[in-house]
């Protein structure tokens, strides 16, 4: 079985071309990778690629449970000011100490509660556009999570270093903290 989930764990990291020997060990022990690229393809345009990947250490179920309640995301994160989820929609808003603003957040997704795909895509607000996919598998009695976003727009007024690090700290921030609610522990 440790095989079987070694096999899975490197071809995941390598569809994300992400593989490395630390990054497959660091998977393994439960610490989550975290990759975020911000480009400009094209003037006064920027492009935004981050992967999530991660194994929990618990169950898919015990993580769910916490992880699909969006409305309570405010007692969860304490970046997010405000948080609820009416007929398929979350609505959010972010203040994140590395930028001076706040960000109203539409996201349409389902409420996650079983093992599947969770497309997602931001409706309205900062990155209007953006979508993604959230893949949730059970392997070996543990909670695997790969999560993937792109958003291509007008540029955000951030320069790209500042965006790519915004979003990769809050990517990092928050996949912190939802281990630690959902029972996996500190992970880095």
């Amino acid at each position: 079985m440790a095989k079987d989930l070694e096999k899975t764990l490197i071809k995941k990291l390598e569809l994300e071309k992400s593989y490395s020997k630390t990054n497959l060990r660091y998977l393994k022990a439960g610490r989550p990778i975290i990759r975020t690229d911000v480009t400009s393809p094209k003037k006064k345009r920027q492009k935004i690629d981050e992967m999530i990947l991660g194994l929990h250490k618990k169950e898919c179920s015990s993580v769910l449970k916490k992880m699909g309640r969006y409305e309570n995301y405010t007692e969860y994160f304490d970046f997010i000011k405000k948080s609820d989820y009416k007929n398929g929609y979350i609505f959010l808003k972010i203040k994140f100490f590395l930028v001076p603003r706040e960000f109203m957040i539409n996201v349409k997704i389902d409420r996650m509660k079983e093992v599947k795909d969770y497309p997602f895509v931001f409706n309205t607000g900062f990155l209007d556009g953006l979508k993604g996919i959230l893949k949730v598998e059970e392997f070996n009695n543990r909670c695997l999570f790969h999560f993937t976003m792109d958003w291509e727009g007008e540029h955000t007024g951030l320069s790209n270093f500042i965006l790519e690090n915004f979003m990769y700290t809050i990517a990092k921030y928050g996949i912190r903290k939802m281990l630690l609610i959902t029972g996996h522990g500190r992970a880095f």
